[in-house]
């Protein structure tokens, strides 16, 4: 499962999707690392995320209640205010795509794309 974002700058233009970085872990920290806390929560954020977009789909729900839930406003401000910006942004998109790792037969699949946030 990968969280991307892409910014939206002040004249309308759209970056990339990027993803969130994922920093490098020395081989000790196997045995205890604290950061590995932060990764775990943003995966489970982007399951509880992906599972209420699911759910709203399947009773044809406006989804708006989706938009207030403990998952996306926490993944939101999580994006907000952790991922590296492009100078001139003014709003933020973020993406929960699942891909299959090294196989490059199997397609990602989009579970959620965010609207368009203001960064504050």
């Amino acid at each position: 499962m990968e969280v991307l974002y892409r910014d939206k700058l002040r004249d309308g233009e759209l970056t990339l999707w990027r993803a969130m970085r994922r920093r490098s872990i020395p081989f000790w920290k196997g045995f205890w690392n604290p950061d590995k806390r932060r990764q775990k929560i943003l995966i489970e954020l982007s399951l509880s995320l992906a599972r209420n977009a699911k759910s709203h789909i399947a009773s044809r729900s406006s989804g708006k209640a989706m938009y207030v839930s403990f998952a996306y406003v926490n993944l939101a401000d999580y994006i907000a205010r952790t991922a590296v910006h492009v100078p001139m942004t003014s709003q933020t998109q973020f993406m929960i795509a699942l891909s299959s790792g090294f196989d490059r037969r199997k397609q990602p699949a989009i579970l959620f794309i965010s609207p368009f946030f203001h960064l504050c």
